[in-house]
């Protein structure tokens, strides 16, 4: 496995098409209700569609910020912002003092800056700025609704029983009760005390990684000696782990306190699953170029199998082939635009530049999982990463992947209720936003693994 060092100065060389946004906290999620419960402004509303909602866009320009009290006493701040093709009429929720425009119950008329003409309504039902819903007019009478979840359109285009200008005075719990059971309320409706199993795991983490130290193809066999994992001799000193080694040692934390013991190492090697060809086969018992998918399929069936059942065998148990993410948000040139995302690829997983959403989608429905991500690719640049030595039996473009880093995810709600993800790797604990970001254009293939509450890592022996 290349050494994450090498891997970074390489990432450094490659142009990146950058992606919003990543996973930023929100600062103000702990005041969050059930959305349910969030207090109806649409009496606000139905006073501002004259002198706000259809008013010209050149005295709608004009406007000064004023802020109004809602029955409960709760205030909101109506103020205008401009943007490059839209004028925003934004009816902010009041949190702490500030109106940021993403608290809880926010809603925002999005009007054309040409014309003036309504282009969508963004609710936001709960405090994170990068989780939220949103209608758009699709023709005279209809409209249809999206929700986004970190620059993932989780639904797209899905039809709304309403006009759009019937949103402008319709109460949102209205609204939402219309659409019925195509909207995912999960997305909205978290419980943080859900994940608290998973804020242990990542405090155990925390306090054990910095102990830890890296190094090329090392890791820990089933006694607790540090080894090298293509040879299985023992390693020089100092030890260290690989980022395979590391995701081994952090799964035998799970697996020893119910078996006594860490797992061995060569089984983890075995491939699995139809992921090659005889195309591929010379190029197999060279490069190994599918490692690091084997190795975490195999870590995530033997967890499975101790912790859950013996019966787990099947790759469909452990892989993650299905999710909701059908359109990306991507800024290039500045510009944002709306991309098609790519389903499920066999063997290679998704695009990363998805990883956020499909993150957020997962946490919102295991609470009590965490992943195994294969970082792999066919780009060129990362093919000849091989040793010099060992000359290519294929060319770039070929269909040769290589999978070449293996991490730990680990997606949760903090106590105030704040979307996060965890990063371990490489006996270290680094930045989600960093990890995406270094990588693009790359493809993550993810296996699931259960955390039930006891973390044991073993000791070097």
């Amino acid at each position: 496995m290349t050494q994450l060092l090498k891997i970074f100065a390489f990432c450094v060389l490659i142009l990146c098409v950058s992606i919003t946004p990543l996973v930023h906290a929100a600062a103000y999620s702990a005041e969050d209700r059930p959305y349910s419960r969030i207090s109806d402004d649409a009496a606000l509303r139905r006073s501002l569609i004259e002198s706000y909602f259809t008013l010209p866009v050149s005295q709608l320009l004009k406007k000064q910020s004023a802020r109004f009290t809602l029955d409960t006493g709760e205030l909101v701040e109506v103020r205008i912002e401009k943007g490059v093709s839209d004028v925003l009429v934004v009816l902010a929720r009041e949190r702490q003092g500030l109106y940021p425009g993403w608290v809880q119950g926010s809603w925002i008329l999005y009007r054309s800056l040409n014309d003036g003409s309504p282009k969508k309504i963004r609710i936001y039902l709960r405090s994170d700025p990068y989780v939220y819903v949103e209608f758009r007019p699709a023709g005279s009478n209809k409209s249809v609704f999206d929700v986004v979840a970190y620059s993932g359109y989780v639904v797209y285009s899905r039809p709304v029983p309403l006009a759009f200008q019937n949103l402008y005075s319709s109460s949102t719990n209205q609204v939402l009760t219309a659409l019925g059971n195509v909207f995912p309320k999960e997305y909205f409706d978290v419980d943080p005390r859900m994940y608290g199993d998973l804020r242990f795991f990542i405090s155990r983490l925390k306090a054990s990684v910095p102990a830890l130290s890296y190094a090329d193809d090392g890791a820990l066999d089933e006694q607790g000696r540090p080894v090298y994992i293509a040879s299985l001799m023992n390693q020089k000193q100092p030890w260290g782990l690989n980022c395979s080694g590391f995701a081994k040692w952090v799964v035998d934390g799970l697996v020893r306190p119910m078996t006594g013991t860490s797992l061995p190492i060569e089984p983890l090697k075995t491939p699995i699953g139809n992921r090659g060809s005889s195309f591929t086969e010379p190029v197999e018992s060279k490069l190994d170029p599918f490692f690091g998918l084997d190795w975490t399929r195999n870590l995530a069936l033997a967890v499975n199998r101790i912790l859950r059942s013996p019966s787990y065998t099947s790759l469909d148990e452990i892989d993650i082939v299905d999710v909701p993410v059908s359109q990306l948000i991507v800024k290039r040139d500045n510009k944002s635009q709306i991309i098609s995302f790519p389903a499920y690829m066999k063997n290679a997983g998704f695009n990363i530049e998805g990883l956020p959403s499909i993150m957020y989608s997962l946490a919102v429905r295991y609470p009590s999982w965490f992943y195994l991500v294969s970082v792999n690719t066919d780009k060129a640049a990362v093919l000849r990463q091989y040793p010099t030595n060992a000359p290519l039996p294929f060319s770039a473009g070929s269909g040769i992947r290589r999978h070449f880093h293996v991490a730990v995810l680990i997606p949760y709600f903090t106590e105030d209720g704040v979307f996060k993800v965890s990063v371990f790797e490489s006996a270290a604990e680094t930045s989600f936003d960093a990890f995406v970001r270094r990588y693009p254009g790359y493809q993550v293939h993810l296996v699931r693994i259960p955390f039930q509450g006891t973390f044991d890592p073993p000791a070097v022996n």
